[in-house]
C-alpha cells in the first residue's frame, strides 16, 4: 500500500519480517537459551491435554521477546532491506 495511498491517509510504519528470519535469530549462540526454552515447551505441548496448550503457546510468545538482535553481514543486510522500503531508520526494531 506504500506510495499507493492518498496522502490524507495515514497508517502505521511497519514491515513483515522474512521468512526464517526468526529461527536463524534462535539458531545463534547468544539465543539459547530461548531456544532451549520454548523447546521445552513444545515437548510439554505434545504431551499435554488440549486445555492447556494455550498456556504453552503463550509461554512460547513470551521467551521469544527476549531474542537477542545480533549485527553481523546478515542482519545488516536485512537491516538495509528494510530501510530501502522506506522504514523510518529511527524505529525502535534494530
Amino acid at each position: 500500500m506504500f506510495g499507493n495511498l492518498p496522502d490524507w491517509v495515514y497508517y502505521p510504519e511497519s514491515f513483515a519480517i522474512p521468512f526464517n528470519v526468526m529461527e536463524y535469530f534462535l539458531k545463534l549462540p547468544e539465543n539459547q537459551e530461548v531456544q532451549r526454552k520454548i523447546n521445552e515447551e513444545i515437548l510439554k505441548i505434545k504431551i499435554t491435554d488440549l486445555s492447556k496448550i494455550a498456556g504453552h503457546l503463550s509461554l512460547c510468545k513470551k521467551f521469544l521477546s527476549d531474542l537477542k538482535f545480533v549485527e553481523n553481514d546478515i542482519t545488516a543486510n536485512l537491516k538495509k532491506r528494510i530501510l530501502s522500503f522506506g522504514v523510518n531508520s529511527n524505529v525502535n526494531c534494530f
